[in-house]
């Protein structure tokens, strides 16, 4: 109680309830109980643990290929403008050769 951490205690009829977060009633005198109830507790824990690891591989390896999925379309996006520039450029350079063909052949008439 003094750190604040909440407790949960397995509690019967002739136990104090003060400072107890969580009551579980049940016998607290008989072993088996106590085994059985820790055991459940135990058990709900490391599902618990599982399924958060499980979710944060998930959590970590989803975000990775959305990382990857979108620095390739970044990536492509410059190449494509690039090969779209070049041909462009390209297209550019052909009209102009023709023009100065076109030009030469005029002023050799």
């Amino acid at each position: 109680n003094v750190l604040g951490i909440p407790v949960v205690a397995l509690i019967d009829t002739n136990c104090d309830p003060a400072g107890i977060s969580y009551l579980v009633p049940g016998n607290d005198d008989a072993i088996k109980s106590i085994i059985l109830f820790t055991d459940y507790f135990a058990n709900s824990v490391v599902e618990g643990f599982t399924a958060a690891k499980a979710k944060g591989k998930a959590m970590a390896t989803s975000d990775k290929s959305d990382r990857d999925a979108s620095l390739e379309k970044e990536i492509l996006s410059k190449f494509e403008q690039d090969i779209d520039l070049k041909e462009e450029a390209e297209e550019i350079q052909e009209a102009a050769d023709k023009d100065e063909v076109k030009e030469k052949i005029e002023e050799k008439k």
